[in-house]
């Protein structure tokens, strides 16, 4: 049976802190959790943050106090499991500590009190510091001055009822004072795994020099207290270097017998790199970081390219941050006519101090090439994750294929975003259990319920776009250069309304053929039915496929295509080109629209005039889309990203 855990937290003013606090406790893989905070009258939105968490479970109180030992106790007090942790509203938990003292304690019946080690970060949360403890004599902390990790403490209730409350005059060393008065009674026992992270910021006791200077200086004057009462016979400057001396010969010791510790962290930690945070990859990392045995985080190479996607930080529920490094602008290859080359000059240094035990590079990167040094270096999995396909592959030079296939021989796992990014991975001789298909995702659900909820203002929308009710709508949503083969489409359209005069076609994007693809609209007659819009940010977006009625992609090269998985998840049929990644993977003949060859413009006209004249056909093929599209749903994307995961931990042992 699992023992109950009571969590105690102390709160005032951390209203950009405590949000990753209260996650942290309910993101744990365990049954029996109850979070206990006790607020002194927080005035910047901090008891706000406290209400979105009521539903959860979280029992909060706020109200004036005397400070944070004050706080403290009444936590203690109000706690009601078997098992009391207490953790500070700018710290937070490491994913599946709880599970790992839990199990401790029921492997050691005869344990009260136990700790473990911290991960110190800074202000916005990034790795500094990585603080291996070790097991304490009362003498180290008595003499030098040492603190028990106070983020990764757990104790049976009875040491609290038997060694009494924080001493509520005491206002930065309390915590100390307390130690020591417990280590009299109850012996600390290690656990040698980072329970927590220790946030270090200006405003925290510890943080800050001034801060700091009444910590020590508060300490001080506990230890001599302390050092009066004991009785022990070594006193004064004698006693403080034998337990230093003490203190350096068994870390010494543990140095010499594990001097590279593997597997610390009470869950696998997972990093992936990736040149930018888009916006369809967000629900993908979303529902990754929902895998709660595994703590992964998303490490952007670069905050923008060449575009203009806008990601409100409140919509990634997951840890991010954008790298340091220079962009490098290159001439691309075939139809695509630019690439850019991110160099990272700190990956190599935060990824030694984050440790990570899995990291995931997006393809086949200078980035990718400092992740598998590091998984080299440490015993860490590296793991191949790339959306290119044989046919962006027909382009790579030898030296570029002589990097992949470097990486792909280190690469525990590999992660392919269509059947085509799968066979790419073959043609390197990667074998197929190695290779997990995660398809390219969006917000299925969060597009559904938005087109849902727009129809009633569907003719309004249309008219944004001169489309009359009686009109079929076809939408393109993407850039307006030559691979995306808008010519092919424009002469398709314009052959396609002879036959279907209700046709009416609506372009979404922007591009460097704009002013082109507008004259051959006049050179074909066309220019009338066709609406030229703006690129459009989510979820202004939505609202555009909801008003139409057909979803066409004619591109003549791309890696996925993620608006057909936009598209099929806004219920519309879709002619997709099938040199889309998404064409094998989500598109059926006949059922939810047709594969189409951008070569051929005659074979685009034949299906948009038989979507045409059949309303019937439209909406059976719009709600096959909507049963299809779940394939590529977030959840089942990130099952797929997170067995790799697995798989690559089980192949380096840290599984």
């Amino acid at each position: 049976m699992n023992p109950a855990i009571s969590i105690v937290t102390p709160s005032f003013n951390q209203a950009r802190y405590i949000g990753q606090c209260i996650r942290s406790v309910l993101e744990q893989d365990y049954p029996d959790v109850e979070h206990v905070i006790f607020d002194g009258g927080s005035t910047d939105g901090t008891l706000d943050v406290l209400r979105r968490y009521e539903s959860r479970g979280v029992r909060w109180t706020s109200e004036k106090d005397k400070g944070q030992s004050d706080a403290i106790n009444k936590g203690f007090r109000a706690a009601r499991g078997d098992l009391i942790g207490w953790i500070n509203s700018d710290d937070w938990y490491a994913r599946g500590a709880f599970r790992v003292v839990a199990d401790y304690f029921r492997d050691h019946p005869e344990a009260d009190f136990v700790y473990g080690n911290n991960l110190f970060t800074d202000g916005e949360g990034h790795v500094i510091r990585r603080v291996r403890t070790m097991p304490y004599r009362w003498s180290w902390l008595l003499y030098t001055g040492l603190l028990i990790p106070q983020p990764g403490i757990f104790m049976r209730r009875r040491v609290v009822e038997e060694c009494g409350l924080l001493d509520p005059e005491m206002h930065s060393s309390m915590d100390y004072e307390w130690w020591l008065r417990i280590a009299r009674k109850f012996e600390p026992r290690f656990i040698d795994r980072y329970l927590a992270y220790f946030r270090l910021h200006e405003e925290s006791k510890t943080g800050g020099a001034q801060a700091r200077e009444i910590w020590l200086r508060e300490r001080g004057g506990t230890m001599r207290r302390c050092a009066e009462l004991s009785g022990m016979r070594c006193k004064g400057r004698l006693g403080k270097w034998l337990a230093i001396a003490g203190k350096q010969t068994a870390r010494l010791a543990r140095a010499l017998g594990n001097p590279l510790p593997r597997g610390l962290h009470c869950a696998p930690r997972v990093v992936v790199t990736i040149n930018l945070i888009a916006p369809y990859r967000v629900p993908l990392f979303n529902a990754l970081n929902d895998h709660h045995d595994i703590e992964p985080q998303v490490w952007a190479l670069a905050a923008t390219e060449n575009r203009t996607w806008q990601v409100a930080g409140a919509d990634m529920n997951f840890p991010h941050r954008v790298l340091r490094g220079a962009t490098l602008k290159l001439a691309g290859q075939g139809l695509e006519k630019r690439r850019f080359v991110h160099f990272n000059t700190n990956l190599l240094k935060n990824l030694w101090r984050e440790r990570p035990d899995v990291v995931v590079a997006a393809e086949f990167s200078p980035a990718s090439v400092q992740a598998a040094l590091y998984c080299a270096l440490t015993g860490a999995a590296l793991v191949s994750w790339s959306e290119t396909t044989p046919q962006f592959e027909a382009h790579v030079g030898p030296a570029q294929r002589a990097i992949r296939r470097w990486l792909l021989r280190r690469a525990a796992a590999c992660i392919a975003t269509s059947s085509g990014s799968r066979e790419k991975y073959r043609l390197y001789g990667v074998p197929d259990e190695k290779t997990f298909v995660s398809l390219q995702t969006a917000d299925v659900d969060g597009i559904a319920r938005r087109c849902e909820a727009v129809r009633a203002q569907r003719d309004t929308l249309r008219q944004c776009l001169g489309w009359s009710s009686d009109d079929v709508g076809v939408l393109y949503v993407g850039s307006f250069i030559e691979r995306k083969g808008l010519d092919a489409l424009l002469c398709a359209f314009a052959a396609a309304v002879k036959s279907a005069p209700a046709l009416k076609l609506g372009l979404i994007g922007s591009g460097d053929q704009e002013a082109a693809l507008k004259q051959l609209a006049q050179e074909l007659g066309v220019a009338d039915a066709v609406t030229w819009q703006p690129y459009r940010q989510q979820p202004e977006l939505w609202d555009f496929y909801g008003a139409a009625d057909v979803f066409v992609l004619p591109s003549r090269l791309d890696t996925f295509g993620v608006v057909v998985t936009e598209a099929m998840a806004a219920g519309l049929p879709v002619l997709c080109s099938k040199h889309a990644g998404a064409a094998q993977d989500l598109v059926a003949d006949g059922r939810n629209g047709w594969v189409i060859d951008p070569a051929v413009p005659a074979q685009i006209a034949d299906r948009l005039v038989a979507l045409a004249r059949d309303a019937q056909v439209r909406a059976a093929m719009g709600a096959e889309s909507r049963s299809r599209v779940r394939a590529a749903s977030p959840g089942n994307a990130a099952r797929e990203f997170h067995g790799a995961i697995v798989h690559a931990l089980a192949s380096c042992g840290r599984r």
